[in-house]
């Protein structure tokens, strides 16, 4: 089973633009999604590891750190730098698609996003071959 690491801030239609804010819940009952409250950078990677997501999808800006650091240290580290990965931003700075996509994220989404574009990402970044490393 597919497993995806998801930021419970984007629970709420106002987060992530969801049109049906019970679709996240769902997923977490059926245990596909995992929620996680990233405290600190190395606490969220070795959550991570434990949990070996096949998908992370996360934000760009986040209390504790930014999505970009993350990302960085998840592409670093050896049991997870295969994971597929979809940012969330609300700048709409195409400098930091193109950042981001050189790190290896498999898609940026700007907000607001809408249940579709979401959905049809996370088909897209789970049906794609694993990275070369």
């Amino acid at each position: 089973m597919r497993r995806c690491g998801f930021h419970p801030r984007f629970t709420s239609p106002q987060g992530a633009g969801l049109d049906k804010p019970d679709s996240l819940e769902r997923l977490h009952r059926w245990d596909v999604l995992s929620l996680i409250e990233p405290e600190s950078l190395q606490g969220t990677v070795d959550a991570l590891v434990e949990g070996k997501p096949d998908l992370l999808i996360l934000d760009h800006s986040m209390p504790a750190f930014q999505g970009p650091s993350l990302v960085r240290a998840c592409f670093e580290h050896p049991d997870l730098s295969g994971i597929k990965v979809i940012i969330l931003t609300a700048f709409h700075d195409e400098d930091i698609a193109v950042r981001m996509q050189k790190l290896g994220v498999a898609c940026v989404l700007h907000k607001p996003i809408l249940h579709g574009d979401l959905t049809l990402a996370v088909e897209q970044a789970l049906a794609a071959p694993p990275k070369a490393d």
